[in-house]
């Protein structure tokens, strides 16, 4: 019994002097083969933060990553819009000097209708007066 009190004695005396030291945490302990590293709670809240922290870094990161994809995809398809809008501009202004010279054509073909219908025309009245003539001369003579 002696030798329990002794013992009981012994450990609490011990575990004073544990308390009485200002001990350093984390400390690295063996327990039952395995080394653990042995933190304040307060050490370990700071721990469970950081890598929260980290693990929603992680989750950004990715986010990123597939908007950084999504970004590249739309840039490129409005690259081969803004191509594509460009052949439309040449192609309008191909198809308006085109009209340009179609209209300068149509404008030219349209004097010389003109002028052929002034032609028959005059050609026409020259012919009934030739007639007329001919007719009045036919009855006078």
């Amino acid at each position: 019994m002696n030798l329990r009190i002794s013992l009981l004695l012994f450990i609490l005396g011990f575990s004073k002097l544990l308390i009485a030291q200002k001990v350093e945490f984390p400390i690295v302990s063996i327990i039952e083969g395995d080394s653990v590293i042995i933190f304040t709670t307060e050490q370990g809240r700071k721990l469970v933060n950081i890598n929260e922290q980290k693990n929603e870094c992680f989750e950004n990161l990715d986010i990123s990553k597939k908007e950084l994809k999504q970004e590249k995809v739309i840039t490129e398809s409005q690259k081969v819009q803004i191509k594509n809008l460009e052949q439309v501009v040449l192609d309008k202004d191909t198809i308006i000097e085109s009209n340009k010279s179609l209209n300068a054509i149509c404008e030219d073909e349209k004097k010389l209708l003109e002028k052929e219908v002034r032609k028959q025309k005059i050609a026409k009245w020259l012919s009934i007066g030739g007639i007329v003539v001919v007719g009045v001369l036919g009855i006078v003579f």
